[in-house]
């Protein structure tokens, strides 16, 4: 029986460096298995199509499953856009003490971030 290794997206390391489809973007699984043509990788491509060819998902699935992920991962995007967005638009807080402290120090200078 072979163990796979996934491999990611860092990319097939030992020959043809590509999968068995001649895909070499995105995700590849390296199935250790290194007949005469060279190591076999397997894209997510063929990785769904076996899948679907034995029976382990069935119907639309899979890009379901993909379309999903995708619609999250955009939406994670869109919310770290925003949080970057917020922090940019945030002024300081000053506290009591900074006040009096600057106050004392320079009667006539407002502390950074307050506006007078």
């Amino acid at each position: 029986m072979i163990q796979p290794r996934f491999i990611g997206d860092e990319g097939a390391v030992v020959w043809p460096h590509t999968c068995i489809c001649g895909s070499n973007s995105g995700r590849l699984t390296d199935t250790l298995k290194e007949p005469a043509g060279g190591r076999v990788y397997l894209c997510d491509r063929c990785v769904s199509a076996l899948a679907r060819l034995h029976g382990f998902v069935h119907g639309d699935a899979i890009d379901e499953a993909r379309a999903e992920q995708q619609r999250l991962a955009d939406r994670v995007a869109a919310l770290e856009q925003q949080v970057q967005e917020a922090v940019a638009r945030q002024t300081r807080v000053v506290s009591v003490d900074e006040l009096i402290a600057a106050s004392k120090a320079a009667p006539a200078a407002e502390p950074e971030g307050v506006a007078a």
